[in-house]
């Protein structure tokens, strides 16, 4: 959760960044934070990450898309600063979801293990799933 509001943060700022350097941005660039910013603000599970992560991926690929209009906004240094912040949320969102997985793999195998099914079926144990 706090990787990807993080990440919403940062990519909030460079939509900012760019207004103040003359990039206009549409009304589905607006209407989208708006979402997001709302999806963030209440607890979300593991299966709500993936529908954010997909939004946050798109306002991601229409931000860049303007970028790439303007070559004077990569020399920026606030630029050089959030663009570094989304890419290394990017790589630690990429690593947790890694180790998550590593972990309820396990939990479902003994989950699943038959001396031990029983057990955790009194104590209403439930498979996980896993995030991709």
């Amino acid at each position: 959760n706090i990787i990807l509001k993080s990440k919403f943060d940062n990519l909030k700022s460079l939509v900012s960044l760019l207004k103040d350097h003359g990039i206009i941005f549409d009304k589905e660039v607006e209407s989208l934070l708006k979402e997001i910013d709302a999806l963030l603000l209440k607890e979300f599970k593991v299966n709500e990450c993936e529908s954010i992560k997909k939004k946050l991926s798109y306002l991601s690929s229409l931000v860049y898309y303007k970028i790439e209009e303007r070559n004077d906004i990569k020399e920026l240094d606030e630029f050089e600063l959030l663009n570094d912040n989304i890419t290394q949320l990017d790589s630690v969102y990429r690593s947790n979801v890694i180790m998550y997985n590593a972990d309820v793999l396990g939990y479902n195998y003994w989950v699943r293990f038959l001396p031990c099914r029983y057990l955790w079926l009194l104590f209403r144990f439930k498979e996980k799933d896993l995030i991709s």
